[in-house]
């Protein structure tokens, strides 16, 4: 029980402001998106799809510790994250 409790309260500071961050943002967009103001299509999308963006930067970088890779490593990472954003936010907005 001893080690369980141990790596249970062994996060990083990093990684717990981290978390509650992702916590905290996950349900103000859950509620946003739930509340379905009319006439706000577009910018709950915006919203949504940057908030997503910055959300799997923080887990990119912070959880899956690519801030430790090579620059190039990184950029591609980035890179592919605007692409994936930028084609959702395409989607969305053709669809509507």
């Amino acid at each position: 029980m001893k080690i369980i409790t141990a790596r249970l309260f062994s996060l990083r500071r990093g990684d717990d402001l981290a978390f509650a961050f992702l916590v905290g943002v996950t349900t103000i967009l859950w509620w946003l998106l739930d509340s379905r103001n009319n006439g706000a299509g577009d910018t709950v999308l915006l919203a949504s799809v940057s908030v997503a963006l910055v959300k799997a930067s923080i887990v990119t970088f912070q959880f899956m510790e690519v801030r430790h890779a090579p620059v190039v490593l990184q950029g591609f990472m980035v890179g592919w994250l605007g692409l994936v954003a930028a084609g959702i936010t395409y989607l969305g907005f053709n669809s509507l």
